[in-house]
């Protein structure tokens, strides 16, 4: 029995449908207070992956006293000196209309705090809300009234609703319609994605955690498998794909050669995990929405024998048989489906593919899995939980058994993990 320490199993998760999910965000500043707090404004986008990186300021070569500012020039007009006036005395700076929120992407179900700022004193102005579309059938339009104070100014609130909309605008106008500013927030699903820690500190307890699995919270064994939770909220109503790729092997050595069910062959190992806490770790809405999908009905999808023709499949390369042999040695496979709503599987709900051709398998390579289904009566917004396991693959010294891979190629012998 090999035991083995892995990072991160899965590398990323998407979930597709009339939106695509954002990973991360940057905070929107709360709006200046006076027009010398004005600075300029950056554009929000959509982040796929966001790394922090910082600006070192720039040095003057020269100290704040050595830098001397010219006084005004004069000009000389018939004899007579005459002031040049800087363009602080010739013209007014004008600042138009704006609107901000105090972030940029919220959460179904949160409330977005929304700032405006240089409109006129004391004015009467109609404040559009609005996302989603007719054609997704998730359209919403919300409409404030709203006075400014006497600097021009005002802060009013909106609370999203439980379903997840890709974009919101925010629009300002005057009472005779004319648009006076614009601005805009986002608005992707909530989703939380963890795995089994299993002794951390409890030995055989799952100890739901989005960081890395390491020797210092984790036990595993070859031929174990890991356990993963996928928790969604806020998800409309239509066809929805769930993607997500874990290493299959790490410099040519098998990590997790295929996914199983819910704690799936634990068992039999020790300390394994015998205590699951489903719902462990989440707080707030996620723990509400995951302990009223735990009392649910739990749905399953058959997980189908990956097809990829292995370098290490028996009995030689270029034979295929070791990938498919070794899952149907270990047994049927679902993936858990806990939702609300109207879950329905699409006539091919999983697809696995590999970024490799086949025998390709000879550095790194990665798995992907991809789940296709619908969802309906969710006009408020369903939710949805997913788990299912990363089995540990298996060297052993014969790869012509339905287990083992062959010498030094199972999961224990990878340093450092996937």
């Amino acid at each position: 029995m090999y035991k083995v320490s892995f990072s991160r199993l899965f590398a990323s998760v998407v979930i597709t449908s009339q939106f695509v999910l954002p990973f991360s965000s940057a905070l929107a500043a709360e709006p200046p207070s006076s027009l010398d707090e004005l600075g300029t404004t950056a554009s929000q986008g959509e982040i796929v992956v966001s790394e922090e990186s910082a600006v070192a300021p720039v040095e003057s070569a020269e100290s704040p006293a050595d830098i001397q500012a010219d006084p005004p020039q004069s000009e000389s007009l018939g004899g007579e000196t005459a002031p040049v006036e800087t363009s602080a005395q010739s013209e007014a700076v004008v600042a138009s209309p704006e609107l901000s929120t105090d972030k940029a992407d919220y959460y179904p179900g949160e409330t977005a705090t929304i700032f405006g700022r240089f409109f006129q004193s004391v004015q009467d102005i109609l404040l559009k809300i609005f996302g989603g579309s007719a054609e997704t059938n998730d359209y919403t339009e919300t409409i404030q009234n709203i006075t400014t104070d006497s600097e021009g100014s005002f802060t009013t609130t909106y609370t999203l609703d439980g379903l997840a909309r890709p974009l919101y605008t925010v629009i300002a106008s005057a009472l005779s319609g004319e648009e006076l500013a614009r601005t805009t927030f986002t608005d992707p699903p909530s989703v939380e994605f963890d795995q089994c820690a299993n002794d951390n500190p409890t030995a055989g307890a799952c100890d739901w955690i989005g960081s890395i699995l390491q020797a210092n919270n984790s036990v595993y064994f070859e031929g174990m498998s890991v356990p993963q939770r996928l928790l969604y909220r806020g998800i409309g109503n239509g066809a929805h794909t769930i993607s997500f790729k874990y290493s299959y092997t790490k410099g040519g050595t098998h990590a997790y050669d295929f996914i199983t069910g819910k704690n799936q062959g634990n068992g039999s190992f020790s300390p394994g995990i015998s205590t699951f806490n489903d719902c462990g770790n989440l707080t707030g809405p996620d723990l509400a929405a995951c302990t009223a999908l735990i009392a649910t009905t739990e749905g399953f999808v058959p997980i189908p024998n990956d097809a990829f023709d292995s370098k290490d499949s028996a009995p030689g390369a270029g034979t295929g048989t070791s990938q498919t042999a070794k899952e149907t040695f270990y047994g049927a496979r679902s993936i858990s489906v806990y939702n609300t709503g109207t879950f329905t599987a699409s006539t091919t709900p999983i697809v696995i593919t590999h970024d490799v051709a086949a025998d390709g398998d000879t550095g790194d390579s990665d798995a992907q899995v991809t789940l296709n289904f619908t969802l309906a009566s969710c006009g408020g917004g369903c939710d949805v939980m997913l788990y299912f396991d990363g089995h540990l693959a298996v060297g052993g010294s014969d790869n012509t058994t339905g287990v083992n891979w062959g010498p030094a190629l199972g999961s224990a012998n990878i340093n450092g993990g996937p």
